[in-house]
C-alpha cells in the first residue's frame, strides 16, 4: 500500500511529488526550482526527466507550476481515525499516529513529543483514504480543478 504525505502538483496531466532543492531554500519562492518526481514503477517515461533514487524527476521553476496541493493519508484503526506514515524498514507495516491520549493508551501506542505512534500491519486497518487540500506554502497557486479532495485507497 502506498502511503503519501507531502506536496504534489499536476504537471503534464501527471500527479508528481514536489521536493525543495536544498541549495535554493533561502531564495524567494518565485525564484526557486523544485524537483517534480514520480515513481519509476509507474511505467511512465518522459524524455526530459532524470533518474534519482528510484524516482524519475525534473527540475521545474516555480513559474512552471500552475497548481500545488497537499496529500495526507489516513486510516481507520479500531474505529479511530489515524494518520498514516510509511515504515520503510518493513513495507508490510505502516506507522499510525494520533493525538488522543486515552485512545493511545488503550491500544498500546508509543508516546512521542508530537503525539502517539504505533507500527501495525496494513491488514489491521479497516479503511484507508487520502485527503487532498490547498497547500498554503505556495501562495498564488491553486488547488487543481476537478481533483478529488477525498480518495479511498483499496487495501
Amino acid at each position: 500500500m502506498k502511503v503519501r504525505t507531502g506536496s504534489y502538483t499536476i504537471y503534464n496531466n501527471v500527479e508528481l511529488e514536489i521536493y525543495s532543492l536544498r541549495e535554493q531554500m533561502d531564495f524567494p519562492l518565485e525564484e526557486q526550482k523544485f524537483s517534480a518526481c514520480y515513481e519509476l514503477s509507474t511505467g511512465l517515461r518522459f524524455p526530459d526527466f532524470f533518474y534519482s533514487q528510484g524516482l524519475m524527476c525534473k527540475h521545474v521553476h516555480f513559474s512552471e507550476l500552475s497548481n500545488v496541493f497537499f496529500i495526507k493519508t489516513f486510516g481507520l484503526y479500531n474505529g479511530l481515525v489515524v494518520q498514516l506514515f510509511t515504515y520503510y524498514a518493513k513495507p508490510e507495516k505502516v506507522c499510525i499516529s494520533l493525538k488522543d491520549e486515552i485512545a493511545a493508551e488503550r491500544y498500546g501506542f508509543l508516546k512521542l513529543s508530537t503525539g502517539y505512534e504505533k507500527m501495525v500491519e496494513s491488514k489491521e486497518l479497516e479503511k484507508v483514504w487520502e485527503e487532498r487540500s490547498r497547500n498554503d506554502n505556495f501562495p498564488g497557486l491553486s488547488f487543481p480543478e476537478g481533483l478529488e479532495r477525498y480518495k479511498e485507497i483499496k487495501l
